[in-house]
């Protein structure tokens, strides 16, 4: 028989992820980032506006700004510069 497996870890950490980002300001990065994603794709529209929104919610001194991008220049961005 096959052993249970463990309650999966969770894919969020409200604590962690407030620490590592007072890290993040406190080693100099900026107060401002922009998520860029394709402006073709709804779902990914939806994912960003959600992430941006826990984000706004948990940090009040960091923002987050939501970027549509034509699909080839999505992926110029993300393959070609990053």
């Amino acid at each position: 028989p096959k052993a249970v497996a463990p309650t999966p870890d969770p894919l969020f950490n409200r604590d962690l992820a407030a620490a590592k980002l007072k890290a993040y300001r406190a080693a100099g990065g900026p107060a401002k980032l922009a998520l860029a994603y394709p402006d073709d794709d709804p779902q990914a529209k939806a994912a960003c506006e959600r992430v941006k929104a826990d984000v706004d919610a948990a940090a009040a001194d960091f923002a987050l700004d939501l970027e549509p991008l034509p699909p080839a220049e999505f992926y110029r961005a993300v393959v070609e510069q990053h």
